[in-house]
């Protein structure tokens, strides 16, 4: 009697091998490490992207308001503030010649998840932004740049 019950149930498929259950516990991890692998190059892709632009409006900045370098970082540091996610900006450079403004950005990117050590990966964690622009060629430059900083501001606000 009990016997013809489980092979009901068998048959109906309310029993399933524990094939099912070893397959399942070796896929979920690698796809829960793809899936959060794929969050942290959200992570890397925004803070370069957040850098670049300010560095580009470091130099824009700079050369429509001739300031000194210690304003042009003031300047960046503020649209910097609170919007990277896992870069800490390490170096700032900023040189000023005669003809030209050039600002060097450098930061690391923090990756608390996967330590190098665990994945031996010897990917690059450092973002490096160099920018510069001609103060003779400034001003349509920094008309350009002010739209675009405008329009990001506008995005973090919401």
């Amino acid at each position: 009697m009990e016997r013809e019950k489980i092979e009901k149930k068998r048959r109906r498929g309310e029993f399933f091998s524990a094939s099912y259950t070893i397959e399942a516990s070796f896929v979920f991890p690698i796809i829960i490490a793809v899936m959060i692998a794929v969050l942290f190059l959200g992570f890397y892709l925004h803070d370069y992207a957040v850098i670049n632009i300010t560095a580009y409006g470091m130099v824009c900045h700079g050369a429509e308001n001739l300031e000194t370098a210690k304003e042009i970082e003031d300047y960046g540091q503020r649209i910097l503030n609170n919007r990277l996610l896992a870069t800490e900006v390490e170096r700032v450079n900023i040189s000023i010649s005669n003809k030209r403004v050039q600002v060097v950005l450098e930061g690391k990117f923090v990756n608390p998840i996967f330590p190098e050590k665990m994945l031996e990966w010897k990917g690059s964690d450092e973002i490096v932004v160099k920018k510069s622009i001609s103060i003779a060629k400034a001003s349509d430059s920094v008309r350009k740049a002010h739209v675009l900083i405008e329009k990001l501001e506008g995005l973090w606000e919401e």
